[in-house]
């Protein structure tokens, strides 16, 4: 655990330091985001978090979790200004680079989507909703077909169909194929797994009222 810890306090300083470099106030002009006293306020999934080249803070004040900071590293880092630009919806198997990673997205992004929410269509589509889901308008036929947000410039389509009598649940993650402009494919394959835990942690706060 020491050694983990140690790990990521050396790659977070690294990344603080890359961050130092950018424009941040120009970042945040182009993303229509929050900008003040060199703070930088990303939403991710229904969160904010401060970034800036002394630290990455949730709303709370803390450090967010490795996964959460290097996302958010690499997004800024790579082509945050890039114009966006509609492109083909594409499974993550799909992308170039995604081959060392696909079995990954596979058992740890949609099927514990597809375990967690057999039967409960309904709440998949209510834990979509509150990070800013909305039904997608595609001429297809799912259960629950939602579009949502997850960074600025980076829509995720989530396409799921509840169990029957003859077939189990089944989940797909999507993103467009302009993906590749803002995140490398790891990072890809974290942002799927905040989104697959949050949906299901959504899910549990609901179910716990």
């Amino acid at each position: 655990m020491h050694e983990k810890s140690s790990v990521f306090n050396k790659n977070y300083e690294f990344y603080l330091l890359k961050i130092k470099e950018l424009p941040l106030k120009e970042i945040a002009d182009d993303l229509k985001l929050d900008y003040k006293k060199s703070n930088i306020r990303i939403p991710l999934l229904g969160e904010f978090y401060s970034v800036s080249s002394q630290a990455i803070v949730d709303q709370s004040g803390k450090r967010p979790d490795y996964g959460i900071c290097i996302l958010l590293f690499k997004y800024l880092l790579t082509n945050p200004t890039a114009p966006f630009f509609e492109s083909p919806w594409t499974s993550y198997k799909d992308f170039k680079d995604a081959g060392p990673l696909i079995s990954f997205f596979s058992h740890d992004v949609e099927r514990p989507v597809e375990t967690h929410f057999s039967g409960k269509a309904d709440h998949l589509k209510k834990s979509c909703e509150i990070i800013g889901g909305k039904i997608a308008d595609l001429d297809i036929a799912y259960d629950v077909s939602m579009k949502l947000t997850a960074l600025p410039k980076i829509p995720v389509l989530l396409l799921f169909n509840d169990a029957d009598n003859e077939f189990s649940a089944g989940c797909s993650i999507l993103f467009q194929k302009s993906i590749e402009t803002y995140l490398d494919m790891e990072s890809v394959a974290i942002l799927g797994q905040l989104f697959s835990r949050t949906l299901i942690k959504n899910d549990q706060g609901v179910s716990n009222e």
